[in-house]
């Protein structure tokens, strides 16, 4: 009987799912290759074949939390088809479902807070966490850059500003939830989302 082929990719894929499940558990520093290596169910060896070193595979955690995220921002569609208004439901109907979806991984994002924060890692990370919040208010702002050319926000507005305020907010609760898990939070990210809006808005005189 041939041996069966090694799918490289998906074996890749499960040892990254089970690095992020180990440092969620565990945080960066107490975690091991064992552990992420019997998580994975696999021999240490193995691990080591794709990942040298912790280092390297929590950055690609880190890869696939940022592709994660992204994917969620960057599914607002960027043509004119949908209006700013449609736009920002959108962005608030996805960012609650992810919050849902993903609440079990946030101490993920308090450890990468950590390492970027600290070390030799600080400028490595450092510069992923800058590129993240840089494409994440390109798209927000654009959006409100669509709603002042469409006449429903007001001219005046700071789509820079603005956005760079909404990325800060919804981290901000992901810290929180992270630490308070019984948050509400899908009522804050409405309240704060539908104060956004009335903010931005033109009102009729």
């Amino acid at each position: 009987m041939a041996p069966k082929k090694v799918d490289k990719d998906e074996k890749r894929a499960a040892i990254v799912d089970a690095a992020k499940n180990i440092f969620a558990r565990k945080g960066y520093n107490a975690a091991t290759m064992e552990d992420i290596s019997v998580e994975a169910g696999i021999a240490k060896g193995t691990t080591y074949l794709y990942f040298d070193s912790k280092d390297k595979l929590f950055l690609a955690v880190f890869d696939w939390y940022v592709e994660r995220l992204m994917g969620i921002t960057l599914a607002i569609p960027n043509g004119t088809e949908n209006g700013a208004m449609v736009k920002i439901d959108q962005m608030m109907d996805k960012i609650l479902r992810s919050m849902k979806q993903n609440q079990d991984i946030y101490p993920l994002f308090m450890e990468f807070w950590s390492v970027a924060a600290i070390g030799e890692k600080r400028v490595v990370f450092g510069e992923y966490m800058r590129k993240l919040y840089m494409r994440h208010r390109k798209v927000i702002g654009s959006v409100i850059e669509q709603g002042k050319e469409e006449g429903v926000f007001k001219e005046e507005i700071d789509s820079e500003a603005v956005a760079s305020i909404l990325v800060g907010a919804f981290q901000g609760l992901m810290i929180q939830a992270c630490l308070e898990p019984d948050m509400e939070l899908e009522r804050l990210v409405r309240i704060l989302m539908t104060n956004l809006v009335r903010d931005l808005a033109i009102t009729e005189n």
